[in-house]
């Protein structure tokens, strides 16, 4: 499995220094975030061509854009244009979108089918130019339920589709181990973060509330190799509290 580091894990620092601390930490590549500060949607060609050089430099692969566009949002189609021309730009394998911001208990049937039609249009665009779209399971939107992602994606029908999985640590959340289950069929990447109590002491990884074990007998038990995210660090030096995240997961995956 491929082992990526999500570029907001260090938002507080620039694009180059995130970008050194993988290289230095034995990253793979990265999810780049998609906002001001690293590399938003609206950047120009040259700004995207040098974010796309420095990790090269790095020997980092661009695997994921993390955009921040959103499903049923009246801006969508001229945002979504953006979105794609910055990821192809950028050479990333996959561009992560978000499923709206109407909880999944909350969308009606006709909602689901806009949705779906608005997400189908953009696969069809995403495909030409090579990219693959993966949902943001995230609460507070459509995609915040396993559930719901596959029918949502069932209804798409396109292969160039996928979601992220990740837990939630919300006050009556779905069962993690089952919706990573669930997610088997449809998923395309692991945003790896871990808390004790509901949200409200970040852990590292391997000493939080989720056993990452249990994470990795599923994924083996269903020959799933995905590209895995260190998103957010514990408290402490990044340096150490990352670093830390990703000799924990390179042994529990045996990533290369």
């Amino acid at each position: 499995m491929k082992t990526g580091l999500c570029s907001i894990a260090l938002s507080d620092k620039s694009l180059p220094e995130a970008l050194d601390l993988a290289k230095d930490c034995g990253f793979d590549g990265l999810e780049i975030w998609g906002k001001e500060g690293h590399l938003p949607a609206g950047s120009s060609d040259n700004e995207i061509r040098r974010a796309k050089e420095m990790c090269s430099e790095r020997g980092l692969e661009v695997i994921t854009y993390g955009s921040y566009l959103r499903l049923l949002e009246d801006d969508f189609d001229s945002e979504s244009s953006a979105v794609l021309r910055c990821a192809s730009v950028l050479g990333a394998d996959m561009v992560r979108i978000w499923a709206g911001h109407v909880p999944s208990a909350k969308a009606d049937d006709e909602l689901v089918r806009s949705a779906a039609g608005q997400l189908r249009g953009l696969a069809g665009r995403a495909e030409d130019i090579g990219l693959t779209i993966v949902l943001e399971n995230h609460d507070n939107s459509l995609a915040d339920d396993s559930r719901m992602i596959r029918r949502l994606l069932t209804e798409v029908n396109c292969s160039n589709v996928k979601s992220y999985w990740q837990p939630s640590f919300r006050e009556g959340h779905e069962d993690w181990y089952q919706s990573l289950e669930n997610l088997i069929p449809v998923i395309g990447g692991i945003h790896a973060q871990n808390y004790k109590g509901e949200y409200r002491e970040r852990a590292q990884v391997s000493n939080g509330d989720l056993d990452y074990r249990k994470v990795a007998e599923i994924l083996k038990k269903n020959n799933i190799s995905c590209p895995i995210f260190i998103e957010f660090p514990a408290p402490g030096d990044p340096r150490e509290t990352i670093a830390r995240d990703l000799r924990f997961l390179r042994q529990l995956f045996a990533c290369s």
